[in-house]
């Protein structure tokens, strides 16, 4: 693969100046970039920040990061670029493991950095003693991709029940108060005698059933539908739907799901009116949950029917 030489602007400057004082600087521009990358909110927004300090610091024409998983990304001159993107798996691999600084894998002066399973290059011209200041780089890089990766696991954390890891009762009550008229409608469901298996089996055994139980019924959804786990043994789900024989169908789905994993569930279900907000629709699906408990369970009613 040849990537051709190419130039770039001296965004700092140019090098004129003593070796100290040019290296002064390009640790100050690292270090300006560095907390950019420190504030970066995603992946996308860190990896975009990660190429254009390594590009400016190293003056090169193109910077890339291939990622552990393979993936590349690659900013800066179109042509190589696109060369960048063509480079096979074989490559990428081999370009991961090479050691920092000037490397013969690629023609017309590149350098790369190794970085935690992947690798930061830049290619066109780049400055041969900016390998130094790109390890920095790569490094916040990393840093930056273990920060977001425990932020993303706190927010799971935040809105998932840990037990079946569904999403719990907060991320619903946001979800339900956009509930749209005459659309969303609230599917409440409850476990038929949950009680008689922790008091037989043990609350080992409840838990196993909650988890066999909550696969099923996300399994007999639709990808656009919402269940959570908003108690006990209590789950919801919200579904937009053309009209209440819809969301009756949907429910009598989840019943049939639950038989099959060995724990049936009773539900209740409403249409969201025009004159009322979401908590009002759950509270008349939460009725109806009742009115089909009292009707000998493992059935679902629908909302303001009679009995």
């Amino acid at each position: 693969m040849y990537l051709p030489h190419g130039s770039a602007p001296d965004r700092d400057g140019g090098c004129t100046g003593s070796p100290a004082d040019v290296a002064v600087r390009a640790y100050a521009n690292a270090l300006r970039h560095t907390l950019a990358m420190a504030a970066a909110t995603d992946r996308a927004e860190l990896t975009t920040r990660t190429l254009v300090a390594a590009r400016e610091v190293a003056d090169a024409a193109v910077a890339a990061v291939i990622e552990p998983d393979g993936d590349l990304r690659a900013e800066g001159d179109v042509d190589l670029v696109e060369r960048f993107g063509a480079l096979d798996a074989d490559l990428r691999s081999r370009l991961c493991r090479a050691p920092a600084g000037p490397t013969d894998l690629l023609a017309g002066g590149a350098v790369t950095v190794p970085m935690s399973g992947g690798a930061l290059i830049v290619a066109g011209h780049p400055r041969p003693a900016a390998t130094q200041v790109l390890s920095l780089i790569a490094a916040h890089h990393v840093a930056g991709l273990d920060r977001l990766s425990q932020l993303d696991a706190l927010r799971r954390f935040a809105n998932s029940d840990p037990l079946t890891g569904l999403r719990h009762h907060r991320p619903f009550r946001r979800r339900l108060a956009k509930a749209t008229p005459g659309r969303t409608a609230v599917i409440a469901i409850d476990v038929d005698n949950f009680k008689s298996i922790n008091d037989e089996y043990g609350h080992g055994a409840g838990d196993t059933a909650l988890v066999r139980l909550g696969n099923a019924l996300q399994a007999a959804l639709r990808c656009s539908d919402d269940l959570y786990r908003v108690g006990g043994d209590e789950f919801a789900v919200l579904v937009e739907v053309a009209g209440e024989p819809e969301a009756l169908a949907i429910a009598e789905r989840l019943l049939r799901a639950a038989r099959s994993a060995g724990h049936p569930v009773s539900a209740g279900v409403a249409l969201r009116r025009d004159d009322e907000d979401g908590p009002d629709t759950l509270r008349r699906a939460d009725a109806a949950l009742y009115v089909a408990k009292r009707a000998g369970r493992d059935t679902a009613r629908m909302a303001d029917r009679p009995a």
